[in-house]
This record gives C-alpha cells, sequence and structure tokens, in this order.
C-alpha cells in the first residue's frame, strides 16, 4: 500500500506542478516567449493556457493507467513500471511545451497582438541583502557527525556480511563489510550537505529580475522569492540527509527496513505540500507578490528571447550570471555559455556513472 501512496503523491506533486506553470509563471513570459503583460488577457493566449493545461492532465492519467496496468499484469517489474511512466510523462510534457512554445512564437513573429518597447530600463545596483548563513547548515553537519559516530560505534558488533539494499517487496541486498559499503550512506550525506551549500549560493546570488515600471516592489518581490526558496532548500537538505540517516540505521541493524516507507513517505509529504504552496504563494521569481492589473502594453527594452533557446536553455556569453529565473517554470536555471555550467553538469554526469560503476562491480 505504502509503495502506491508515495509514488502516486509523486506522479500527482509533478502532474500538479507541470499543468498549473503557465498560470504561475510571470505573465510577460507565455510559453517561454517575452511577451506585455497585456498578452495575457488575450482570449487565445487563455485558451493555450487551458488546452496546456487539459492536456498535462490527460497525459498524467494515460501515464498512470500505463503504471497501474502493468504493474496489475504483471508486465514489468512495479518500480520499472513506474519509473518508465514518469519518463514517458516528462518526455510527452516536454513536447507539448515545444508546440505551444512554437505557438506563441509565431504570435509573437506574426504581430498578433500589439505593443511598444519601453524607453526607460531599471537597474538595480543595491547590493543583495543577506538573508543566509553558513551557520543554517550546522544542523546539517552535526546530523552527518551523528551518523559518523554511530557507524563507527556499531561496526564491531556487525557481521562478515550487512544488508545494503531493501525493495518495496522486502527483499534485502547483503554485501560484505568494508569501509565503502559500511560508510557510503555517510558519505553520501557529505556530498548532500555540500550539494546543498553550493546550490543555496548560487540561488541566493542569481540575477534579479527589475520591472521598469515599479522597480522598488519588484526589487521586494525577489528578494522574498528567494528567501523563501532558499529557506525551503534548506529544509529539504536537512530532511534528505535524515532520510539518508535513517537507510543507515537500517544497514547497521538497529532499525528495520521496513521503517524506510513510513520515512519515505512522511519525506515525500514534507517535501512536496511546502513545495507545492510556495509555487502558488510566490509565483515565479515573485510575480505572485506583485500587483500588477496585466493591462500594459509595453516590452522592456532588455527583451531577451535571442538568449533562450527553446524559451528553456539560457545562453548568453555576455551575462556573468551563473543562475538565472527559468523562462517557463519555477526556480532557477544555468547559464549554459558560462565554463562553470559546463563543469557543473559534468560532475554530476561522472558521479552518476561512478555510482552505477559500483553498484554494479557489488553485483
Amino acid at each position: 500500500m505504502t509503495y502506491w501512496v508515495i509514488n502516486g503523491c509523486i506522479l500527482v506533486t509533478i502532474v500538479t506542478l507541470c499543468a498549473m506553470t503557465p498560470f504561475v509563471i510571470r505573465k510577460n513570459d507565455i510559453f517561454g516567449v517575452y511577451f506585455p503583460d497585456s498578452a495575457s488577457q488575450l482570449e487565445k493566449v487563455r485558451f493555450m493556457r487551458s488546452l496546456y493545461f487539459l492536456f498535462c492532465i490527460v497525459i498524467g492519467i494515460l501515464c498512470a493507467g500505463f503504471w497501474c496496468l502493468t504493474v496489475w499484469r504483471r508486465l514489468i517489474h512495479r518500480e520499472l513500471a513506474f519509473t518508465i511512466s514518469m519518463l514517458a510523462y516528462l518526455l510527452f510534457q516536454s513536447l507539448l511545451y515545444l508546440l505551444f512554445h512554437f505557438r506563441a512564437k509565431r504570435m509573437k513573429q506574426n504581430h498578433e497582438f500589439s505593443y511598444t518597447v519601453q524607453k526607460q530600463v531599471a537597474v538595480d545596483l543595491s547590493p543583495e541583502p543577506r538573508f543566509i548563513s553558513r551557520w543554517w547548515f550546522a544542523p546539517h553537519i552535526l546530523l552527518v557527525a551523528v551518523t559518523a559516530g554511530i557507524t563507527a560505534w556499531r561496526e564491531p558488533a556487525l557481521g562478515e556480511w550487512i544488508p545494503v539494499h531493501w525493495d518495496f517487496l522486502g527483499n534485502i541486498t547483503f554485501e560484505e563489510k568494508g569501509f565503502l559499503s559500511l560508510y557510503q550512506m555517510v558519505l553520501l550525506q557529505v556530498f548532500l550537505v555540500a550539494a546543498f551549500y553550493a546550490l543555496l549560493m548560487m540561488t541566493a546570488s542569481s540575477k534579479k529580475v527589475i520591472r521598469s515600471e515599479d522597480p522598488q516592489a519588484s526589487r521586494r518581490a525577489s528578494y522574498q522569492f528567494k528567501k523563501l526558496w532558499c529557506a525551503y532548500l534548506i529544509a529539504i537538505g536537512f530532511l534528505s540527509i535524515a532520510l539518508i540517516g535513517l537507510l543507515q540505521f537500517a544497514v547497521l541493524e538497529l532499525c528495520p527496513f521496513s521503517w524506510l516507507l513510513p520515512g519515505i513517505a512522511v519525506f515525500s509529504v514534507l517535501s512536496g505540500i511546502p513545495a507545492l504552496a510556495l509555487v502558488f504563494y510566490t509565483g515565479q521569481g515573485g510575480s505572485r507578490l506583485l500587483h500588477i492589473d496585466g493591462r500594459s502594453n509595453a516590452i522592456d527594452p532588455r527583451e531577451d528571447d535571442r538568449f533562450w533557446k527553446l524559451g528553456c536553455i539560457y545562453y548568453n556569453p555576455d551575462d556573468p550570471s551563473l543562475m538565472v529565473e527559468k523562462r517557463f517554470g519555477i526556480g532557477w536555471t544555468m547559464n549554459m555559455a558560462r565554463p562553470i555550467t559546463w563543469m557543473v553538469l559534468g560532475g554530476i554526469i561522472l558521479l552518476l556513472i561512478i555510482s552505477m560503476a559500483v553498484a554494479l562491480l557489488s553485483q
């Protein structure tokens, strides 16, 4: 039952976020294309958003049906069936987005709406208020230290073979006790601390989007948006490390592996519900915190469609920013013109390759 609850919640959360994206992003970002605010009131734009919402829900229902049917008929292993369903949904949702993106792009190229170009540009040269601290990660580091200490204390009492994996069916996989098999969860905790810290630093220093017609309110909304999402990252980082610690306690035979299911369920609820709440409260970049009437026909002269490939990939060699707010979606993306971006992506790919190699060798 827990298997269905956990994976079902994950699927519902992802489908909901994808379907609601056009309604929570900035009014002047329509499927990755820069429009004036007034364009969001056009009947054709409203219809496109409603149609996108409907298609996302239908695709989600079809993928959920495939998942349930294959598991019920035992055509595919149920963990593999869910993975295939999720990948299929993300693929079809991406193709759906591209269809609507190119439609919005044609609308702008064909001048299907009227707009003017603003004559003034707002530039914010004030320093970003400090709202994060390294001390926020003290509980995370303490939790890692406690896990490592308990592991060292428990090691002599363990046998030559220790449990390292447990699936939803209750099957336990054992490995010969060694440093890697014993401390791999602790090493994963260390990696998560470093990863969340780096992500927090990049998010806090990401480029602000300032609206020329109301720069002060726009700056406050951007600050609030960053502050709330950075706090969310801190909390999710701690929960992730705690969940890995629970898995390590199961490896150390201090608790049964069956405790992981409630732990994953709690983690899913505590991470999914606040994320949805933040999405609908702040909107992308704090856009829902701004009171905009949506009737402006003006477009900022810094309109940068040329730097957004397919409306979702940012490539601007002249922009020193590493992180920028997404055009279509909630959160941030990286400037693909920066060499450090490719170093980060290469490091992630290398880590995945090493993880898969270690898993294969351990078998």
